[in-house]
């Protein structure tokens, strides 16, 4: 069994971008850029993308990651980009890498009482 590896990341900025996927030229993915420090202080970025306009998982988790903020989610991803850049930005975030990609696993809203960073 491999060993899944999990890191805790403090948020120090995000960053948010709207752009035609490759592989679908119609569709608009958001792309969030969560601009962090690793817990010995070193510089990570991990990216996410959010996908309003495909339908099955991906969509699902955009959902996701607008009701977290307390938002509904947005028809297009035209739309989700500006509520996404005035939403609610996490503290900090737990992912978990997943093949060449991180994963968010969890976001952190409010300060962690057991976690220094």
């Amino acid at each position: 069994m491999e060993k899944v590896l999990r890191e805790y990341l403090t948020v120090e900025d995000m960053h948010f971008m709207c752009r035609a996927a490759r592989k679908y030229p119609t569709r608009d993915n958001i792309i969030v850029e969560y601009k962090c420090r690793t817990q010995d202080g070193k510089p990570r970025s991990v990216v996410k993308f959010l996908l309003i306009e495909y339908p099955g998982r991906g969509k699902e988790e955009a959902s996701a990651w607008f009701h977290r903020r307390g938002l509904g989610m947005p028809p297009v991803a035209r739309y989700g980009l500006k509520m996404a850049q005035n939403a609610v930005r996490p503290h900090a975030i737990l992912v978990e890498k997943d093949g060449e990609w991180d994963r968010v696993i969890e976001e952190y809203f409010t300060e962690r009482k057991d976690r220094k960073g």
